[in-house]
């Protein structure tokens, strides 16, 4: 019984470990910043080294300032974060939902700015 309580545990952690590597979470260059009146969720950010993966397109990830899966404040907030990100060449801790996502392109939902001084 220990056996298959191990081997449960190992493939949940494998699962578990396997998608946050697709989401690529963790400390990132901001590139570019796009708004756009009608897609895309209003706003979304280039991700240096954010590759996507087979639910989301690469590259790029929306920061949803329309409000459909955030509230306005929030995604302002990260479109703030962002630009800081650019203006002070900091990085940015970004996550990214795969099951949320405007014209393919999937939610941050989580941003924290580094302060590198």
């Amino acid at each position: 019984i220990m056996r298959i309580i191990f081997l449960a545990l190992t493939t949940i952690l494998i699962t578990v470990t396997g998608q946050a590597a697709t989401l690529q979470p963790g400390w990132k260059n901001v590139t570019q910043i796009l708004t756009w009146e009608d897609k895309f969720g209003q706003c979304m950010i280039a991700i240096e080294g954010y590759t996507g993966s087979s639910e989301c397109n690469g590259g790029w990830a929306t920061l949803d300032c329309q409000g459909s899966f955030v509230s306005k404040s929030i995604a302002s907030r990260n479109l703030e974060l962002a630009q800081m990100s650019i203006a002070l060449n900091s990085k940015v801790y970004t996550r990214i939902d795969e099951s949320r996502k405007h014209n393919g392109y999937c939610l941050v939902y989580q941003m924290q700015l580094l302060n590198e001084n």
